[in-house]
C-alpha cells in the first residue's frame, strides 16, 4: 500500500528452508540444561516460516529499472525438521521455537511493460530465538535472494 510517493507499507509472509548435513549443522548447544550437552544431527533442514509488516522506499526515475531499500519486523517460526537429533544414545524429538525477528533488503524492480515486472532483492534477516536449544546462540542468521515477478492490476 504507497502511503507517499515511493514509501509503501508491506504485509509479506515468507518460508525458508535451508538443507541441512552432518557437517553444516553438526552440534547444537541445549540451553535447558546448566550443563553444554552436545548433540549430532543427521540430516533434515532448518525451516523458517514468518509473517511481517514493513516499510519500502522506491526511487522513482525514468528508467525501466527501480532500486529500493526495505525493513520490516514481524514473527518467526524456527524449525528443525525431518532431522535425526541424537544426545548420547537417545533421539530428540523434532523441535521449532516462535520469536520476534526483523529484516533489511536492498533491490531493485525492472518493469517489463505496464502490468509486468521482475524483481532480484537480497535480504538480511534476524530470528531473536531467545536462548532456544534450536540454535548455537541466542539469534537466527540469514542472508536470502529474493527473486520475483511483480504484477500490477
Amino acid at each position: 500500500v504507497e502511503v507517499y510517493d515511493g514509501l509503501e507499507v508491506v504485509l509479506q509472509g515468507n518460508f525458508d528452508r535451508f538443507t541441512q548435513n552432518g557437517d553444516t549443522y553438526a552440534l547444537l548447544r541445549n540451553t535447558d540444561t546448566d550443563v553444554s550437552v552436545e548433540e549430532e544431527v543427521e540430516g533434515g533442514a532448518l525451516n523458517v516460516l514468518n509473517g511481517t509488516v514493513g516499510l519500502r522506499y522506491t526511487l522513482k526515475n525514468q528508467s525501466d529499472a527501480h532500486p529500493y531499500v526495505a525493513g520490516g519486523i514481524g514473527l518467526y517460526r524456527t524449525e528443525l525438521a525431518e532431522a535425526r537429533v541424537r544426545q548420547g544414545e537417545n533421539v530428540l524429538p523434532e523441535r521449532s521455537t516462535r520469536g520476534r525477528g526483523f529484516h533489511l533488503a536492498i533491490g531493485s524492480n525492472f518493469r517489463v511493460d505496464e502490468t509486468y515486472g521482475v524483481f532480484f532483492e537480497p535480504r538480511y534477516v534476524v530470528v531473536d530465538t531467545g536462548g532456544s536449544d534450536l540454535q548455537t546462540g541466542d539469534s537466527t542468521r540469514y542472508v536470502t535472494v529474493r527473486l520475483g515477478v511483480e504484477v500490477q492490476f
